[in-house]
C-alpha cells in the first residue's frame, strides 16, 4: 500500500466526509485533491490549535444535525408513501424503486428536504409489497417510513381490440374504395353511351 497521511476535515460533504472527521487517506489523494480544495489540514502537532477549533465547530454542527433529525423524526416517523407500478404477472416490478424515487416522493408528499444520503443501507425494491425503510439523518435518531408498492391495474385485451378495430377500419376503407371505383365505372359507361 502507498504512503498515507492522517488528515482532519475542515469542510463537510454529505455522503463522503464530515466536518472534524480524522481519517487516513492516500498521499496522492490528499496532495492532489483534498489540500488544493481546502477540505483538510494535516493532523500534526503544528496544526493542534486549528484542529481544536475544527473539533468545536464539528460538535456544534453535530448538535444542529441532531436537532434537525429529531424535528424530522417527529414530523414523519411512521408516515407512509405509496407507489403504483407496472408489474409482471408474478408481482415483480419491471424496474425498481430506487433511493431517488423514495426521496423525491417523500420531499413532495411530506414537504421534507431529504437527500439520497439520508437512506443508508437501502436495497432497491423490486416486487409488490409493504416495506419499512429507515432514514438516518443523524446516527442517534432512527426514523422509519412505510413504503407501499402496489401493482397497476391491467386493462383486459386493450391491445387486441385496437388491432381488431384497425383491421375492420381497413376493411371498410377497402369496401368504400371498391364502391367508388364501381360508381366511377358506371358514370364513365353512361357518358360513353350518351
Amino acid at each position: 500500500m502507498g504512503k498515507e497521511l492522517e488528515v482532519v476535515f475542515v469542510k463537510e460533504e454529505k455522503g463522503r466526509f464530515k466536518l472534524g472527521e480524522c481519517k487516513k487517506v492516500a498521499y496522492g489523494f490528499a496532495r492532489n485533491y483534498l489540500f488544493p480544495n481546502g477540505f483538510v489540514v494535516e493532523n500534526t502537532p503544528e496544526n493542534f490549535s486549528k484542529i481544536q477549533a475544527i473539533s468545536k465547530k464539528a460538535e456544534k454542527r453535530d448538535l444542529e444535525i441532531q436537532k434537525h433529525a429529531q424535528e424530522l423524526h417527529s414530523a414523519i416517523n411512521g408516515k407512509s408513501i405509496k407507489f403504483v407500478v407496472n408489474t409482471h404477472d408474478d408481482g415483480k416490478l419491471y424496474g425498481s424503486i430506487t433511493v431517488s424515487d423514495i426521496v423525491k416522493t417523500m420531499n413532495i408528499q411530506h414537504e421534507t428536504n431529504l437527500d439520497r444520503h439520508d437512506l443508508r443501507s437501502y436495497q432497491p425494491i423490486k416486487s409488490v409489497g409493504v416495506y419499512k425503510v429507515q432514514l438516518t439523518v443523524h446516527p442517534s435518531v432512527e426514523t422509519f417510513i412505510t413504503v407501499h408498492v402496489e401493482a397497476e391495474e391491467k386493462k383486459e385485451d386493450t391491445g387486441f381490440k385496437a388491432r381488431k378495430d384497425k383491421k375492420s377500419d381497413e376493411k371498410k376503407v377497402a369496401e368504400l374504395s371498391a364502391e367508388e371505383v364501381d360508381s366511377n365505372d358506371a358514370e364513365l359507361s353512361e357518358e360513353a353511351a350518351g
